[in-house]
């Protein structure tokens, strides 16, 4: 686990409570740098919004994907989705970066009604339906879309210089997407409140957005379009 400091406390909020978020990143082996990244982009994101959303005090809680190994793995990924799945204070899951990680928690962040953010470009098959076999409905054990990509399909971010006025991002794309990924999360408990359902909902019928690079859409699918636009 990868403690990140600045992350709200226990208690506070209007009803005391604390809700949890998820990252499921790879912080070993060759895309450790960019876990990492993504990690430090979300806590960034956490920070600035002073530990709390909406009354609440959030934490983030950093799980391996790889455990320790030189890449995801099966076990690693989905025992980071069952972590999540279990935790009654889980809100969202942002995670995983490689698809095959993806597959493997996606199943079960659906099946616990856990809005799940892929801070990285991932296989078409998890939002749209690529042939017979490969169809998005294989990841959603409870019927529901619960996924989002923020990613463009196609896409060629290039994070935009001073985002907001003050935030510098490096670690590029991974920092700036894990930035964002939390800040999605934030404004949807600020909007929302604790409830997984409500959240989730706020999240994917969110539409239109400004981020840190320029403005974008999120579809029903789950995927996003950039319209561009730095701030």
């Amino acid at each position: 686990m990868l403690a990140l400091a600045g992350c709200g406390g226990d208690g506070g909020g209007t009803d005391g409570g604390r809700l949890s978020v998820y990252l499921s990143l790879p912080l070993s082996g060759g895309r450790a740098a960019e876990g990492r990244a993504a990690a430090g982009g979300a806590g960034r994101a956490l920070r600035r919004n002073g530990g709390e959303a909406g009354g609440h005090m959030v934490r983030v809680v950093v799980l391996d994907d790889t455990g320790g190994s030189a890449r995801w793995t099966l076990a690693s990924a989905g025992a980071n989705a069952r972590a999540a799945a279990q935790d009654s204070a889980a809100i969202a899951f942002i995670g995983d970066l490689d698809s095959g990680a993806t597959r493997a928690s996606l199943p079960i962040t659906n099946q616990a009604g856990l809005v799940q953010i892929a801070p990285a470009p991932t296989a078409r098959d998890l939002t749209h339906r690529v042939s017979e076999r490969l169809t998005p409905e294989r990841y959603r054990p409870s019927g529901d879309q619960t996924f989002l990509r923020l990613y463009p399909v196609g896409g060629d971010l290039e994070p935009c210089s001073g985002f907001a006025g003050t935030v510098q991002f490096e670690g590029g794309d991974e920092a700036a997407l894990g930035y964002e990924a939390m800040s999605v999360v934030l404004d949807a408990i600020g909007e929302a409140g604790a409830d997984r359902e409500e959240v989730r909902e706020a999240i994917l019928e969110g539409g239109q957005r400004r981020g840190p690079f320029g403005a974008y859409a999120i579809d029903p699918s789950g995927d996003v379009s950039t319209a561009g636009g730095c701030p």
